[in-house]
């Protein structure tokens, strides 16, 4: 699709946690995910790419070529009332190509609206293939023309990659230029078990269990977590991610964390670093970019750290490669007002 990105983007960025859960884990009843072995905080990138998208959907306003295709809760609610599925917006982009909405996607809302999925594995188990069954279903190029038209509408597609290999027309997945890792804490956490009461019950059925109820509440003491992104030029050509998207990325990384208000997951953005290197990219060897930032506690047991101020932070310059750029969150802010694009 081409793209203008001309550079490999490598970076670094530090969020600080204050009685919050940084990301809770399912398999512990929503709890943080601590690592058994060494006591320190993680969090999933998913986590990150939710704030990001959340922050595009607030402030670019869901439009195309700026709308999300992966909607998170809040930006869900279709015409009919029903929740936006990734088919629904899939046959926007078929639509939108001009190759109308798939056969197969409309009997599928035909049978939400009647109920109509009783019987349906019978007669799909009776059904004889035919070639009539499959109308509507896309060549190759077809599906090359709505991958493309995907990409254009939404932004998150461009920039994150995507998995069409769902719904109504298999279109298989693509993976995005711009990848985040996922997070861990630079220091050992602790974490803290609160009890939180209400003295009214929800409903006449709890009322006969318990007159008061009790929820469970798990939070680190602190953490201040790192986590590290890359920008491929290679995959940008593939999706058409341009340095308009890029900018609009890291306004939103920088920004995002405003809107994440939950007492218990609120994040504060600490420092960000971008590493601009030539088109191949220029990693030192052996050395990574957390040998040129490092972040070092200044307590003698860092598991009691409670601030950003017990933390120092030095680059060094001496490791950096020849051709490489260092630029830290100030000097990033002013490349996207210089652009123009910030929205905060």
């Amino acid at each position: 699709m081409g793209t203008n990105i001309e550079n490999t983007y490598e970076g670094i960025y530090l969020v600080e946690y204050v009685n919050s859960n940084p990301h809770g884990s399912f398999n512990g009843d929503g709890a943080p995910s601590i690592d058994p072995i060494d006591g320190r905080c993680r969090k999933s990138c998913e986590s990150d790419r939710a704030k990001i998208r959340r922050y595009w959907a607030t402030t670019l306003g869901l439009k195309a070529p700026y709308d999300i295709l992966h909607r998170m809760e809040g930006f869900l609610a279709r015409e009919d009332g029903d929740e936006i599925t990734i088919d629904d917006q899939v046959q926007r982009g078929r639509k939108s190509a001009g190759l109308g909405v798939s056969p197969k996607y409309l009997k599928g809302l035909e049978e939400a609206k009647t109920g109509g999925k009783k019987g349906r594995k019978k007669e799909k188990e009776n059904a004889v293939p035919t070639l009539q069954e499959d109308n509507g279903a896309l060549t190759i190029p077809q599906r090359r023309t709505v991958c493309e038209e995907v990409f254009r509408m939404y932004l998150d597609a461009r920039v994150f990659g995507a998995m069409l290999n769902v719904g109504s027309d298999q279109l298989g997945g693509c993976k995005g230029p711009f990848v985040i890792n996922d997070g861990v804490s630079l220091h050992p956490v602790i974490d803290v078990h609160q009890a939180n009461t209400r003295q009214m019950v929800t409903s006449e059925s709890e009322k006969k269990v318990r007159h008061q109820t009790v929820g469970n509440r798990v939070v680190v003491r602190y953490a201040l977590m790192q986590s590290t992104f890359t920008l491929t030029p290679g995959s940008a050509h593939v999706t058409g991610m341009s340095m308009k998207d890029f900018y609009l990325t890291l306004d939103a990384m920088i920004n995002c964390w405003t809107l994440d208000t939950a007492p218990h997951r609120r994040g504060v953005l600490r420092g960000l670093w971008l590493f601009k290197q030539p088109l191949r990219g220029r990693r030192p060897v052996p050395h990574d970019w957390t040998d040129i930032l490092r972040v070092k506690c200044k307590l003698d047991d860092p598991s009691t750290a409670s601030s950003f101020g017990d933390f120092e932070v030095t680059v060094d310059k001496s490791l950096v490669p020849q051709g490489v750029e260092i630029l830290d969150i100030h000097a990033v802010l002013k490349m996207i007002d210089h652009q123009g694009l910030r929205v905060a």
